[in-house]
C-alpha cells in the first residue's frame, strides 16, 4: 500500500489514522494530521493507546529478535528463543480480547489483530531459526558445536538429525515434534499416572519446552499440564 500523505510505498513501519489511511511512518502521520484539517482526532481514540503500543512493540521485536539470538551460545541459544517465545505468548495474552474477536471493532482494533497475527509467524521463525554452520557443509551441532554425522543428511530446518547430535536431542529436545509426535506425546502424558513425580526429571523442563515450541508451531493448544515444573 502507498502513503496517503507522501505516496510512496509503505513497509512494516507504516502507521494508520482511525479513518484507515496509511502513512510511512510516524513523519509522514505528523505532517498529515498537522496540515489536513479534517483529520480525526485519534489520540481519544479509545484503542490507540493499545494500537500504539503494539505496533511499537512489533517493530521492536522485528528489528531485534535475530540479533538477540546471535548474541548467545550453545544451549543458550535454545533457551533464548524459548524465552523470546514465552515472551510473544504474554503479549497474545494481553490482548486476548483483540484476537478472539478478530479485530471486528473498528481499523485500531483490526490493525492489533493483524500484528498478533504478524507475532505469531514471528513465533515460527524464531522455532525454526539455527545458527549458520561452521564449517560449512559439515554437520555441526547447534548447542554444543561438536562436529558429527547423520545417515541421511537433510537441508530442512524441522529435521533434528541434521542439526543437533544424539546427545544434546536427547538432553535437551531441541527443534519440534511432527504433528502426529506431538499428538502422541500429549495423549501419552494427558493418561499417565503419576505425572507430578515424573515431572521432577532434570529433563522435564526441556522436554517441556518441546511441547510449547511444536504446539506454537502447529497451532495447537497447550496441555493443561504445561506449566507444570516448568522453571528450572
Amino acid at each position: 500500500m502507498n502513503c496517503s500523505y507522501c505516496d510512496g510505498k509503505t513497509n512494516e513501519m507504516y502507521k494508520v489514522n482511525q479513518l484507515g489511511k496509511a502513512f510511512c511512518g510516524n513523519d509522514c502521520y505528523d505532517e498529515y494530521m498537522s496540515e489536513c484539517d479534517e483529520a480525526p482526532d485519534d489520540m481519544n481514540h479509545p484503542y490507540i493507546d493499545d494500537y500504539e503500543l503494539m505496533r511499537l512493540n512489533y517493530i521492536d521485536w522485528l528489528e531485534n529478535w535475530e540479533a538477540d539470538l546471535l548474541a548467545v551460545r550453545g544451549i543458550q541459544v535454545i533457551l533464548k528463543a524459548d524465552e523470546m517465545l514465552d515472551t510473544i505468548d504474554e503479549v497474545f495474552e494481553e490482548y486476548s480480547d483483540y484476537y478472539r474477536a478478530e479485530g471486528d471493532d473498528g481499523i485500531f482494533a483490526h490493525e492489533i489483530y493483524l500484528y498478533m497475527l504478524k507475532f505469531k509467524e514471528l513465533q515460527k521463525k524464531i522455532i525454526e531459526w539455527r545458527p549458520k554452520r561452521q564449517p560449512p557443509n559439515q554437520n555441526v551441532c547447534a548447542v554444543c558445536q561438536s562436529i558429527f554425522s547423520v545417515k541421511v543428511h537433510s537441508k530442512s530446518m524441522k529435521n533434528d538429525d541434521a542439526l543437533f547430535c544424539e546427545k544434546c536431542k536427547q538432553a535437551y529436545y531441541p527443534g519440534i515434534f511432527s504433528e502426529g509426535e506431538l499428538k502422541r506425546e500429549m495423549e501419552q502424558y494427558n493418561n499417565l499416572k503419576g505425572l507430578q513425580a515424573h515431572s521432577r526429571k532434570k529433563d522435564w523442563p526441556y522436554f517441556l519446552r518441546k511441547i510449547k515450541r511444536s504446539c506454537r508451531y502447529h497451532d495447537i493448544p497447550f496441555p493443561d499440564w504445561i506449566d507444570l515444573n516448568y522453571e528450572f
